[in-house]
């Protein structure tokens, strides 16, 4: 899959549109997304393809991208050059490391120029990362999910986001971090309550994000993407 698929959700009296594009850590924030559409808070358009994330992180040439990923990444920049969105909200997976930080800015810093300068874009910070047996270990501790709890330190993306918060004074973007809501000064929980945060060690569970839609509504409208 190459060509952008472009679904837009909404009851079509969103002021804006705005425009989710990344991998599928973009597209586990549909729930809300879509919910908050379909309150006319705006009108969404999804752009996300599995392990895809938008920036050519083989710009440098110290790693390579797979050349389906590579001709979707630069078909959906030249979608937004062609219909800009007014929002442009970017998510991607950061626990694998191929390339250096300063490849990394390198590739974001590309891509930023592509972009109209009228299009506001928004960096959401990756979700914490979690042990891979961590679906085990909530159903092996369901009085105590908090057992499975790891260090924020540890989980937290403390690389590719000061990089981006950089870009985002330098752009005049915005940045987004969610983990509050998930994490508290310590540690970084994989089940909150009676909901499970995550469906594995680094996606967000769809109920969850689910529930985050009041917040989410919030922290777009301290951002001032929202009213």
């Amino acid at each position: 899959m190459t060509t952008p698929s472009g679904c837009r959700y909404g009851n079509g009296r969103g002021p804006k549109v705005l425009m989710v594009a990344g991998d599928s850590h973009a597209a586990a924030w549909a729930p809300v997304m879509e919910t908050l559409a379909n309150q006319g808070r705006f009108t969404l358009e999804y752009n996300t393809r599995d392990s895809c994330s938008i920036q050519d992180r083989g710009l440098t040439g110290e790693s390579t991208e797979v050349p389906s990923c590579l001709r979707w990444k630069k078909n959906v920049v030249a979608k937004i050059k062609k219909n800009p969105p007014d929002v442009l909200l970017l998510s991607y997976y950061t626990y694998t490391k191929p390339i250096t930080l300063a490849a990394h800015e390198a590739a974001m810093r590309d891509l930023l120029r592509q972009i109209p300068r009228h299009t506001q874009v928004v960096f959401i910070r990756d979700t914490p990362r979690f042990s891979d047996d961590v679906m085990q270990c909530l159903q092996q501790n369901l009085d105590r999910p908090g057992a499975c709890a790891v260090l924020r330190k540890d989980s937290v993306d403390e690389q590719y986001f000061p990089i981006n918060k950089k870009l985002a004074k330098e752009f005049g973007a915005k940045v987004l971090d969610m983990n509050d809501y998930i994490c508290d000064a310590n540690y970084c929980y994989p089940a909150i309550g009676d909901t499970t945060v995550v469906k594995d060690a680094h996606h967000l569970a769809r109920g969850f994000a689910q529930k985050m839609t009041p917040a989410l509504l919030a922290e777009l409208r301290r951002i001032g993407i929202l009213r």
